[in-house]
């Protein structure tokens, strides 16, 4: 996990609100998840401008990732489909506080 705590600290040195234009505090940064070397970021400024989604592309590959299989053209057909039936609230499943 301390390879996400230093992308999050480059993150925050570089990333500015859209809305106020300072710069997120970490705590204002979640990672989200992330595949092969592309990471998911959240941020949220606590000056309540909108929620950003970011993705970070790194050359750090985490030890954690074991499985490195390809993604292949089905499984993006079969995302589309299950996103195009989804029926729920990403907002409401996204906005849940990490343990």
């Amino acid at each position: 996990m301390q390879h996400i705590k230093q992308m999050i600290e480059q993150a925050r040195a570089m990333m500015t609100c859209p809305g106020c234009g300072r710069h997120y505090e970490a705590k204002e940064i979640k990672f989200k998840g992330f595949l092969d070397h592309t990471y998911i970021l959240q941020t949220t400024c606590s000056n309540q401008h909108p929620t950003i989604f970011t993705t970070w592309i790194t050359s750090y590959a985490p030890a954690l990732v074991e499985d490195r299989s390809v993604i292949e053209t089905d499984h993006v057909l079969n995302l589309h489909q299950a996103l195009q039936r989804f029926n729920g609230d990403f907002r409401s499943l996204w906005s849940h506080k990490q343990k």
